[in-house]
């Protein structure tokens, strides 16, 4: 269901790094998730949204935004297509530990 949506929102208050952030994005989703553990190495501004984790009109706001912007969505999912597919696709991935072997 995931190809059926335009952005991606993780609205978890704890949370090291999402696997379904990284599936979204690699999808070409933008994310709009809230700023905890580890999510801000995965979502930046070219990327997606961080919003603040305990504020729910910060996130309303940031899905808002997206839905009123379609060139802001597609921008940003390309980016976030970008960007994941060169930090954690499989390819790169095993480029990446043969490089530092």
């Amino acid at each position: 269901y995931i190809g059926c949506t335009d952005v991606f929102v993780l609205t978890y208050l704890t949370e090291a790094l999402e696997i379904a952030l990284i599936e979204a994005q690699l999808t070409g989703l933008p994310a709009i998730v809230r700023r905890v553990g580890g999510i801000h190495d995965v979502v930046d501004g070219a990327t997606g949204r961080l919003v603040k984790p305990q504020d729910d009109a910060d996130l309303l706001n940031a899905m808002e935004q997206f839905i009123a912007d379609e060139e802001k969505r597609q921008k940003t999912g390309f980016w976030a297509r970008n960007i994941a597919v060169e930090r954690f696709a499989i390819s790169s991935v095993t480029k990446k530990i043969s490089i530092n072997a």
